[in-house]
C-alpha cells in the first residue's frame, strides 16, 4: 500500500511541474545528468511533509560537480538564501538513457555520502534521479531513501547554466 501512494506521490508531483518555456535546452546537445544543470527544487517532501515553500523561499537545487580531476562525481542539495547545503560523494552511479515515445528519459541510480553544512549530520542516502524531456520541457524527479528509514522526493524544471547564470 505504501508503494502505491509513493507512486501516486510522485506521479502527482512530476505532472503538477511548472514549465519555464523561457529556459528550453537545445535537445540535440542535451545532457541529462549533467554539471551544466540547475535542478530547480519547486517541490520538496521529506519524510511525508511537505517542504516545497521553503525550498522555493530559499532558492534550493541540486547541482552535480566535480571538484578534482578524479573522475568523482558529487551532488549538493543547496538552499541558496541560507547558505547551507548538504553535499557529497556519488558512488555507485548506474545510468540509463533512452527516447521512449520521443521522450528523453535518463534514469541514474547511485549512493550519495553526504554530509549538511546546518548541522553536521552525514550519511548515505540510495537515490534514484529521474530526468525526462519531451517537446522542449526538461524536468527531474529525485527521490532519496536514506538509511535512517527517512525517504524524500525533490522535483522540479531543469535549467541550463549557460543560459540563466547561478540561481
Amino acid at each position: 500500500m505504501n508503494t502505491i501512494l509513493l507512486i501516486i506521490k510522485v506521479t502527482w508531483l512530476f505532472l503538477s511541474l511548472p514549465i519555464d518555456k523561457l529556459n528550453i535546452p537545445d535537445i540535440q546537445n542535451h545532457t541529462p545528468f549533467s554539471l551544466e544543470h540547475f535542478y530547480i527544487i519547486n517541490h520538496a517532501i521529506l519524510d511525508s511533509v511537505d517542504y516545497s515553500e521553503h525550498y522555493q523561499n530559499v532558492n534550493g537545487y541540486i547541482k552535480f560537480y566535480q571538484p578534482l580531476s578524479n573522475g568523482k562525481y558529487y551532488m549538493a542539495n543547496v538552499m541558496l538564501n541560507e547558505d547551507t547545503q548538504s553535499f557529497g560523494e556519488i558512488s555507485d552511479l548506474v545510468i540509463q538513457k533512452d527516447f521512449v515515445d520521443g521522450e528523453l528519459v535518463e534514469l541514474a541510480n547511485f549512493n550519495w555520502h553526504f554530509k549538511n553544512t546546518y548541522d553536521d549530520i552525514t550519511g548515505v542516502a540510495d537515490v534514484i534521479f529521474y530526468t525526462t524531456m519531451k517537446d522542449s520541457i526538461h524536468q527531474f524527479v529525485c527521490l532519496m531513501n536514506l538509511e535512517n528509514g527517512e525517504f524524500s522526493i525533490f522535483s522540479g524544471p531543469v535549467l541550463d547554466i549557460n543560459k540563466v547564470g547561478k540561481p
